[in-house]
C-alpha cells in the first residue's frame, strides 16, 4: 500500500510538472529588431566563419613579423668522468660549456648571429665569441623579396577585417528586410480581413436591394465571387505570413514553432 502510494505521487509529480512547462511553452515572448539582429549575428555561421578566419590571419601576420624579431638560443652541456688505475690515484675530470647565443634577420635579407663559447675543461677555462653576418646578393635580396610574405599576411589581415564588417552588414539587412517582411505580412492579412467583412456586407446589402426590387438578382452572383476572391486573397496573405515568420525566426537561429509576438515599428 505504501509502495502503491508512492507512486501515485510521482504520477502526480509529473504530471504537474508537464502542465508546467506546456504552460511555459505557450507564453508568447515579444521580439524587438534590436533583439532579431543581435541573436542573428550571435548565431550566424558566417559571421562565426569570418571571425575565425580573422583569428587565423592575426596568427599568421604574427608569425611573419616574429621572423624580423631576435631570437635568442641559450646551449649548456656538463660531463664528468673518473680515471682508475691499479696502484695509482683516482682522478676526477669536470667539464661543461655554456653557449648562449642571439640572431636577427633585417628586412634586407642580412642575417647575423652572435654566439658566446664559455668552457671549462678541468682547470682550463676557454672563452669564445662567434659572430656570422651573411647577406644575399642574388637570390633573396631587397626588402620587397624579403617582407614579401609579411605583406601578403598584413594584406590578407585586412581583408579579414573587411570581411567580417561586411558579412555582419549582409547579416543585418537581411534580417531587418526579413523583420519587415513579417510585419508587412501581418498588416495584409489585418487589410484583407477587412476586405471580407466589406464584401460580406456588400452581399447582405445585395440581398435586400434583389429583395427590395432595386436591384437585379444576377447582382448577387457578382458579389459572391468577390468574396471568394477576398478569402482567397486572406489565405494567401496567411500563408506568406507563415513563412516570412518563418524565414526570420530560422536567420536569427530559433526554433520557428515557438510562440514569438514581435514589437511594431514606428516608421516615418
Amino acid at each position: 500500500m505504501q509502495r502503491f502510494s508512492q507512486y501515485i505521487l510521482l504520477l502526480l509529480g509529473l504530471l504537474s510538472l508537464s502542465f508546467s512547462i506546456a504552460a511555459f511553452a505557450e507564453q508568447t515572448t515579444t521580439l524587438t529588431l534590436r533583439d532579431a539582429i543581435l541573436l542573428a549575428v550571435r548565431s550566424n555561421p558566417n559571421v562565426q566563419a569570418s571571425q575565425l578566419n580573422l583569428v587565423l590571419q592575426k596568427f599568421n601576420t604574427h608569425v611573419q613579423e616574429w621572423q624580423f624579431m631576435p631570437h635568442y638560443s641559450f646551449q649548456a652541456s656538463a660531463s664528468t668522468g673518473k680515471t682508475w688505475m691499479p696502484n695509482q690515484p683516482t682522478t676526477s675530470t669536470y667539464n661543461y660549456s655554456v653557449q648562449p647565443g642571439v640572431s636577427i634577420t633585417t628586412p634586407i635579407g642580412t642575417v647575423a648571429s652572435l654566439t658566446a663559447m664559455n668552457s671549462n675543461a678541468g682547470s682550463h677555462y676557454n672563452p669564445g665569441l662567434s659572430l656570422q653576418v651573411s647577406q644575399p646578393l642574388m637570390r633573396g635580396f631587397g626588402k620587397a623579396v624579403v617582407e614579401a610574405a609579411l605583406q601578403d599576411a598584413r594584406d590578407s589581415e585586412v581583408i579579414s577585417h573587411l570581411t567580417i564588417e561586411g558579412t555582419l552588414r549582409n547579416t543585418v539587412s537581411e534580417v531587418i528586410n526579413a523583420y519587415l517582411d513579417v510585419i508587412s505580412a501581418k498588416e495584409r492579412i489585418k487589410i484583407s480581413e477587412e476586405a471580407v467583412k466589406r464584401a460580406e456586407e456588400s452581399v447582405q446589402q445585395t440581398r435586400l436591394f434583389i429583395k427590395a426590387g432595386r436591384k437585379a438578382g444576377n447582382e448577387l452572383v457578382t458579389v459572391s465571387a468577390n468574396v471568394a476572391s477576398v478569402k482567397s486573397t486572406l489565405a494567401n496573405d496567411k500563408n506568406n505570413y507563415v513563412q516570412a515568420r518563418y524565414n526570420l525566426l530560422s536567420a536569427i537561429g530559433i526554433d520557428p514553432n515557438t510562440a514569438i509576438e514581435l514589437e511594431a515599428l514606428d516608421l516615418p
